[in-house]
C-alpha cells in the first residue's frame, strides 16, 4: 500500500514538472510573436527574420486611425480625472486645427522618477490621418465639474496662512467697517468675513484699501483653483503675498 501512495506521489510530481515545462515554453513561444496594440496598417518594416531586436527597439511602424496620447497630471489633479471623460488636443504643427479623443485609463501608479505625477492615456479621433506618431501637442482635460464652483483664480493669488487658504482682496474690509458684508462691485452682495476665520498672524498693518479673505477651495490646477466660497465674481485680488505691500504702494 506504501509503495503505491509513493509511486502516485512521484507520478504526481512528474505531472506537474510537466505542466511547468510546458508554461515555460508556451511563454517562450509568446514572444516570438509581436501583436500590435491597436488596429491599424504596417507602413514600414525596420528589422528582417533573424535580426536580433533590444527590448524597446521599433521593429515595424504603423498608421492608425485612433491614435493614443499619454498626459501628465499632478497629483492634486487626480481626484478630478476620469476614464471615458472626453480631451481636445491642438497641435503647433497643425494650426488651427482640434482633435477630440476620450480617456481610457489612467495609471495606478505614478510615473518612474516622478512621484507627484501620474499617467493619464487617451485615444484620439482622426479620420483624416494627418496626426502621426510622435507629435507634442497641448491637450485639454474636461473633467465633469465636481464642486459646482463657478469661480476660478489664478493659483498664485492664493495664500495658506495658519492653515488657512485665502487671499488679499482690494477694497474695504467689511470687518473693518463693523458689518457682516461688504458690498461687491457691481452690487452683489460680497462674503461674510468672520473675524475668527482670519488668522492671528496675518499682518494687521495692511494698507486700509488690502484685506486677507479667507475662502474654501476646490479643484486646484497648476494655473488655477476653483473657489466654492469666499469670494464673488468682480472682486479685485492681489497676484502674490499682500502682506508685504506697505501703504502707498501701486496696486493693479
Amino acid at each position: 500500500m506504501q509503495a503505491a501512495e509513493a509511486a502516485a506521489q512521484t507520478a504526481t510530481a512528474g505531472v506537474q514538472a510537466a505542466q511547468a515545462q510546458l508554461h515555460t515554453a508556451q511563454v517562450n513561444e509568446s514572444y516570438a510573436v509581436l501583436r500590435a496594440p491597436v488596429d491599424g496598417v504596417i507602413t514600414q518594416r525596420n528589422n528582417s527574420i533573424g535580426d536580433v531586436v533590444a527590448p524597446g527597439q521599433s521593429v515595424f511602424s504603423m498608421d492608425v486611425p485612433h491614435l493614443q496620447v499619454y498626459v501628465a497630471i499632478s497629483e492634486t489633479e487626480l481626484p478630478y480625472v476620469k476614464a471615458g471623460e472626453p480631451i481636445t488636443m491642438t497641435v503647433a504643427a497643425l494650426p488651427g486645427r482640434t482633435f477630440t479623443g476620450h480617456i481610457f485609463e489612467i495609471d495606478p501608479a505614478p510615473i518612474p522618477g516622478n512621484m507627484t505625477e501620474y499617467r493619464v492615456k487617451a485615444t484620439l479621433q482622426d479620420t483624416s490621418q494627418i496626426l502621426k506618431p510622435g507629435m507634442n501637442g497641448n491637450v485639454t482635460l474636461h473633467t465633469a465639474a465636481t464642486s459646482g464652483a463657478e469661480l476660478s483664480i489664478p493659483t498664485m493669488s492664493l495664500q495658506q496662512v495658519s492653515g488657512v487658504y485665502g487671499v488679499y482682496v482690494m477694497g474695504n474690509n467689511p470687518e473693518k467697517k463693523g458689518q457682516g458684508q461688504g458690498q461687491a462691485p457691481g452690487g452683489a452682495q460680497g462674503a461674510s468675513v468672520a473675524v475668527s476665520q482670519v488668522p492671528a498672524q496675518v499682518d494687521q498693518n495692511l494698507p486700509v484699501d488690502v484685506y486677507f479673505q479667507p475662502v474654501e477651495i476646490g479643484y486646484q490646477g497648476n494655473q488655477y483653483v476653483e473657489v466654492t466660497s469666499g469670494l464673488h465674481a468682480g472682486e479685485k485680488i492681489l497676484l502674490g503675498v499682500g502682506r508685504f505691500i506697505s501703504p502707498g504702494t501701486a496696486a493693479n
